[in-house]
């Protein structure tokens, strides 16, 4: 499970690096000084669309251990309320 939420952090800021190098690009010096260009929407929006991708795993990962998480409280409380047999 911990592999999964590494894997959507990896997808986050690769999808985070690409909207800002985008954003930024003339600033860093890379675009060419002609305004916000179509690569530079072209970058921004796949930047966005996977940052998206890596928020939506990471939330459903980090949501899935919580309700395993929860099973096995309740798991755990059902086996303590068993009367004993006697």
């Amino acid at each position: 499970m911990m592999d999964k939420i590494n894997a959507a952090t990896v997808v986050v800021v690769i999808g985070a690096g690409l909207l800002l190098i985008s954003l930024l690009a003339d600033v860093v010096g890379i675009g060419d000084d002609l305004g916000f260009g179509p690569n530079q929407k072209m970058g921004s929006v796949a930047g966005l669309i996977i940052l998206a991708v890596g928020v939506y795993l990471y939330t459903k990962q980090d949501s899935g251990q919580k309700q395993d998480s929860d099973q096995q409280q309740d798991s755990d409380q059902q086996q303590d309320s068993d009367p004993p047999f006697d």
